[in-house]
């Protein structure tokens, strides 16, 4: 099976045997021409088709990502319910060892912050990114930015 490179590879040496020829196309080389063109268009075609059917699988596996981590969720709900309730037992009537399991408590520290724009700095931590969209609109006018260029870059389009 011919890919999208060995039919742009063939178009090519067809354009190159119309430059050899002093740009005289035969009706031979014309045919071929057409029959690459078409090939190429047969391949994009089939490619998209797949691309489409690519993104539709993508779909559905993140419907099912969601539908995994909502059972999660509610799993770990019932998880946490469960263990208040176990740990509510052991603080009501102490520790106690039941087929081989002992169930006791055990006291750690949490720290709990209300808000965390009020601290001081030398308790939070900072994330830097880049500003991209500032970084743009100057670069636009003309600014020059140490580290940063605008790029153009092409996307496929396929309705």
């Amino acid at each position: 099976m011919t890919n999208l490179f060995q039919i742009k590879e063939e178009y090519l040496a067809l354009l190159d045997e119309v430059r050899e020829n002093d740009g005289i196309v035969t009706e031979e080389l014309e045919k071929k021409l057409v029959i690459t063109i078409e090939n190429m268009r047969e391949k994009c075609h089939a490619y998209r088709s797949y691309i489409v059917t690519l993104q539709g699988e993508n779909n559905v596996i993140d419907d099912e990502i969601k539908r995994l981590q909502a059972i999660k969720k509610r799993n770990n709900n019932t998880i946490e319910y469960l263990n208040n309730k176990v740990l509510s037992v052991v603080i009501e009537h102490g520790a106690f060892m039941h087929e081989n399991v002992t169930f006791t408590k055990r006291r750690s520290q949490y720290v709990k912050v209300e808000d965390v724009d009020s601290l001081p700095e030398e308790f939070k931590k900072i994330k830097v990114e880049a500003n991209k969209k500032v970084i743009t609109e100057h670069l636009k006018n003309g600014a020059e930015i140490h580290g940063c260029s605008l790029e153009d870059r092409e996307s496929l389009v396929m309705r």
